[in-house]
């Protein structure tokens, strides 16, 4: 078997890349939690819509809604993005 450029292969591995483990990324979705997407961090959570939901970012008062599988929005206001989600 030829060499790779890895140490340890990544069949089944579980987490496990390179040797080392990768913690799995988890973060709680509730009202008033603050998460990541992305790149764009410390988003709080303002309100959740079947999966949906409406992020604050309060460091730049900048609004977002974050549908799985669609992505990130920006939105200019609270009710634009409250819009997006209903």
């Amino acid at each position: 078997m030829a060499w790779n450029g890895a140490r340890v292969g990544k069949i089944g591995g579980g987490g496990l890349y390179n040797g080392y483990a990768t913690p799995k990324a988890k973060q709680a979705w509730e009202v008033g939690d603050v998460v990541n997407v992305g790149f764009v961090r410390d988003l709080e959570v303002v309100k959740r819509v079947r999966g949906a939901s409406v992020l604050w970012q309060a460091d730049k008062n900048r609004f977002y809604s974050f549908v799985p599988h669609m992505g990130l929005a920006r939105h200019e206001t609270l009710a634009e993005a409250l819009r997006e989600v209903a």
